[in-house]
């Protein structure tokens, strides 16, 4: 009989590591990201909110902006691995389809996704912050920030 509890254990240990591996290390670092958010610049009626929730091995979210309490644009958002790499994956009413934002640069507070092929934005950036993040949104040329607080 203690065989067989050795084993089972062993079975158990194997079984849960095996499913906390298939989050990536990308993943887990941003998980702090779930939650509601806003960012509003002050003396802005524009209100911009963005919405995350763990799924599986992926983070979902939402991406709203508000002007007099009245939604002007809205996106799907993920956070997911695609063939291998973490990727920003934004759907977008005017695109034909998901906008997919391969990570390119993971540093302990600062992450950035990156589409060359995109008009714009080519690059997006979540750089945590102390009680939120700023998220930068750019094509090079253009750009804005936007600080985030948590609701």
């Amino acid at each position: 009989m203690p065989n067989f509890s050795v084993a089972a254990i062993i079975c158990i240990v194997f079984l849960f590591g095996c499913s906390l591996s298939e989050t990536p290390t990308e993943m887990k670092g941003l998980s702090w990201l779930e939650g509601e958010w806003t960012s509003q610049k002050p003396g802005s009626d524009m209100i911009t909110r963005e919405i995350w929730k763990a799924e599986g091995n992926k983070l979902v979210g939402k991406g709203l902006v508000l002007q007099n309490a009245d939604t002007t644009f809205t996106e799907s958002l993920k956070l997911e691995v695609v063939d291998g790499t973490l990727c920003y994956v934004a759907n977008v009413a005017h695109n034909d389809g998901p906008v997919i934002f391969k990570l390119t640069k993971n540093e302990k507070e600062n992450w950035t996704f990156e589409n060359p092929t995109h008009d714009f934005p080519k690059s997006i950036q979540y750089i945590r912050t102390e009680g939120g993040f700023e998220t930068v949104v750019s094509d090079g040329e253009r750009k804005f920030k936007l600080n985030f607080k948590k609701e």
